[in-house]
């Protein structure tokens, strides 16, 4: 389950959070993606159909952007009018453009081990 946000004023995710009462777990915060970035071997992506506002995601999605699932590569914006793209972060540093949007998945993620994530802030 995921709540999308709007960022009023560029700042880093964590007070962003707070200011909205929101969990902090590691991985829980996608934001849209406005630029190239490097994806890590675990970023996930989720993209959104801004038409019926319907969410997709899975490994698919990296084959798509020629980045094979467990490597690193080059994500370039792709810039569509219809879907918005969101890429997975686990920092709580992560700068958060104005004007943006974010997704915040609602469901504390998994350890390997099959545990629930730990919450760094609240």
């Amino acid at each position: 389950m995921y709540t999308k946000y709007c960022v009023g004023t560029e700042q880093s995710v964590r007070p962003f959070a707070q200011k909205k009462g929101i969990v902090f777990y590691p991985g829980c915060f996608f934001y849209e993606l406005t630029k190239s970035v490097l994806l890590r071997e675990h970023n996930k992506i989720i993209v959104q159909d801004s038409r019926t506002k319907e969410l997709f995601g899975g490994e698919y999605l990296r084959e798509l952007l020629g980045i094979p699932s467990g490597e690193r590569g080059r994500v370039r914006f792709p810039g569509t009018d219809y879907y918005s793209w969101f890429v997975q972060s686990t920092s709580y540093t992560r700068k958060l453009l104005w004007g943006t949007s974010v997704l915040y998945n609602t469901t504390p993620p998994k350890t390997k081990a099959g545990g629930v994530q730990l919450r760094l802030f609240q």
